[in-house]
């Protein structure tokens, strides 16, 4: 039997190392591409339920404050607290346009002005919000949540920050 031998550097050892290396990178780069997409994906789609969720509780909250507005009790404010600082929720109530309680001085009143709907995400100066509106009998009740802080300056006092409640993530942005 005759043997031909093969042309120089055809079955060397390197070759078929500097090929199956090629080949590893390719495929760990695919993986990496497919992983890295389907985490922003993942990433999205949480953010997306968890507004869901805090929407429909500042909506039973909502229902709460209407219902204890409905009962034409007196001091109403202290229980009014008590439902919405539990969980930072900023509530402003007004009743003709007389601002009659707010928890919070971080929501200019002019930028609630004009809001038809009763669900949405509101921008402010200093940040990104979620928003509810209750109307009963001449009553308005706003209730927001901060979904993201937003100042000019970031510092240790004034973080640029997502809330917990929202995502897990801080890389998130926002747009209008």
């Amino acid at each position: 039997m005759n043997f031909k031998k093969a042309p120089k550097g055809h079955n060397s050892p390197i070759t078929f190392f500097v090929f199956s290396l090629l080949i590893s990178i390719i495929f760990v780069s695919i993986v990496y591409i497919v992983n890295y997409s389907s985490r922003e994906e993942k990433i999205v789609e949480r953010f997306q339920d968890k507004l869901l969720a805090q929407l429909t509780e500042l909506a039973n909250k909502g229902d709460l404050v209407q219902s204890l507005i409905v009962s034409g009790e007196e001091n109403l404010w202290p229980k009014l607290e008590r439902i919405v600082n539990q969980d930072n929720t900023y509530a402003l109530v007004f009743f003709h346009d007389s601002l009659l309680f707010w928890n919070n001085n971080q929501i200019p009143e002019s930028s609630l002005k004009g809001i038809t709907q009763q669900d949405q995400v509101l921008y402010t100066n200093n940040g990104w919000y979620l928003f509810h509106k209750e109307t009963y009998k001449g009553y308005k009740v706003y209730l927001l949540k901060q979904i993201k802080s937003v100042y000019l300056f970031e510092n240790l006092i004034l973080p640029v920050k997502i809330n917990e409640d929202f995502s897990d993530c801080q890389n998130l942005k926002f747009t209008f």
